[in-house]
């Protein structure tokens, strides 16, 4: 409901020039007649709309010769699987049945793409109730074994992602900006062979069944990170299966590693940290928890002074580089295209789009 409503804001916004009180509720719903209405007669401003409000591109329903997931399950399992190879990008997604990338309005006269940060990470979460990823140098030899740079080249071709290296992104006050990634195969394999484990060793990597802005094609990053995986001797087996079920399993433990990720809609370190590495946070062990961060966090919290606040966030993303509870993988960019001539919009980081202030010469 809230998507319409804001879709004809945007429609009666382009409608004509003047200044509108866009805070207005009482707005008749936007039918598909006048959508395709809207389409006929003003296909930019269409095109524009199928960028601002879709989130994913289309998941398409096809039988699967395999069965994924089956080893969660003893009595098996047999859902409805999607394919998501077909699925667009993060930035080509679909409303209204049209499949439309960003660079095709990027050099159109009367169209401006506004482009910024969002604020959200996605990683690959370890379940910790698993001996071999109890384990921080298995955990940390997992992360320097991915080439970030060549995934994020397939993945990511025009940039629209960056690497995230800490628990939220750069823009956050207390980001702590001396910590980097790593990429080193050879150490991967000696922190390996210090932690005991055997060429060959079996893991399962559950690939995102959907799209994300931070995951554009789950089972293709899955494929990218099994073949780094493979060079320092850890054979990956890809699972996946439908998105609830996917949910639903990997809060029972049922993973050894998943595709995971976090949004907030305030620039918040402790609304990243908090919720997703706490104690408290920790549902019978599968997550990380340690109470040395545990303490951190909560002095953050408790400090009155924004110095020492983000001084002690600083020190906690030290304690996470360190412990390796996720491998970081993306924080995604926020496409946002508008006609040249409406002014005073500014581009949310968490994806909202407000519209006081906002109007057209």
């Amino acid at each position: 409901m809230v998507m319409v409503r804001t879709v004809e804001v945007v429609a009666a916004l382009c409608a004509g020039p003047g200044r509108y009180d866009l805070s207005v509720k009482a707005l008749p719903l936007l039918s598909r007649p006048l959508w395709m209405k809207l389409l006929a007669s003003a296909p930019v401003v269409a095109l524009a709309l199928t960028l601002l409000f879709a989130a994913t591109g289309p998941v398409h329903a096809k039988p699967k010769p395999l069965v994924f997931c089956a080893d969660a399950s003893p009595e098996g399992f047999d859902p409805a699987l999607w394919d998501s190879s077909s699925t667009s990008s993060a930035t080509r997604p679909m409303f209204g049945g049209l499949d439309v990338d960003v660079s095709a309005l990027s050099g159109h006269p009367q169209v401006n793409v506004l482009k910024t940060q969002a604020l959200n990470v996605s990683y690959l979460a370890f379940n910790l109730q698993k001996p071999l990823l109890a384990k921080r140098e298995v955990r940390e030899a997992l992360d320097i074994a991915i080439d970030r740079d060549a995934l994020f080249k397939v993945l990511f071709p025009r940039g629209d992602a960056l690497q995230a290296v800490s628990a939220f992104p750069p823009s956050i006050p207390g980001y702590n900006k001396s910590l980097k990634n790593e990429f080193n195969p050879a150490r991967a394999k000696a922190l390996l062979a210090q932690a005991g484990v055997a060429p060959g060793t079996v893991v399962a990597l559950w690939a995102l069944p959907i799209s994300r802005p931070t995951n554009p094609n789950g089972q293709l990053m899955a494929q990218l990170i099994q073949a780094d995986w493979a060079k320092v001797g850890i054979t990956a087996r890809i699972l996946t299966c439908e998105w609830g079920e996917y949910l639903k399993r990997a809060n029972n433990g049922e993973h050894d590693i998943h595709r995971s990720g976090w949004s907030s809609d305030v620039a918040s370190a402790d609304d990243f940290l908090a919720p997703n590495l706490s104690c408290s946070s920790s549902k019978g062990g599968i997550k990380f928890f340690n109470k040395e961060l545990d303490s951190l966090l909560e002095a953050a919290r408790a400090a009155v002074d924004e110095t020492t606040r983000l001084a002690l966030y600083e020190r906690a993303q030290v304690f996470f580089k360190r412990e390796r509870p996720w491998i970081t993988m993306a924080h995604s960019a926020l496409y946002m295209p508008l006609r040249k001539d409406v002014k005073g919009f500014v581009v949310a980081p968490d994806g909202s789009v407000d519209f006081e202030g906002v109007w057209r010469e």
